[in-house]
């Protein structure tokens, strides 16, 4: 397959941890039960950013060593904020799992959800660089 398959699956965990952190906002500015569905949608990104990574990881191996020369620096950070996110998004998952069931997000939780949120950003910011300013990905 020509394409990158990175771009097209990078956008599920992008939109669940996107949703997860509004959900918790309003759980914090509402009364609103969203406990259940957010853990769910933070399984769901968790997931399919594993994939996102093994596919990113996979496509920046077949950059030629001349082209890698030039990126390498972007191409690692963009690779270890992504990581970072995926971790705090994982733990914020894990504060709300306590003994088979989910409960509602501890403060700690939800500091791990809004920082990974601002994380996800200058990753996605990372990624733009990768793709409209040093071609990396087109075909």
């Amino acid at each position: 397959m020509k394409h990158p398959i990175h771009p097209m699956i990078v956008h599920f965990p992008i939109a669940c941890w996107s949703l997860a952190t509004l959900g918790d906002l309003l759980s914090i500015f509402s009364r609103l039960q969203l406990d259940k569905s957010i853990s769910i949608i933070l399984v769901i990104g968790c997931a399919t950013a594993i994939l996102a990574m093994i596919a990113g990881f996979l496509e920046s191996l077949k950059i030629s060593e001349i082209d890698k020369g030039k990126i390498e620096k972007a191409l690692d950070r963009h690779m270890y904020l992504a990581m970072t996110c995926w971790c705090l998004y994982l733990f914020s998952l894990l504060e709300r799992w306590h003994n088979g069931y989910f409960v509602p997000v501890s403060t700690i939780g939800l500091i791990s959800s809004f920082t990974g949120f601002i994380l996800l950003v200058f990753v996605g910011k990372k990624g733009g660089d990768l793709v409209y300013k040093y071609g990396v990905g087109q075909v």
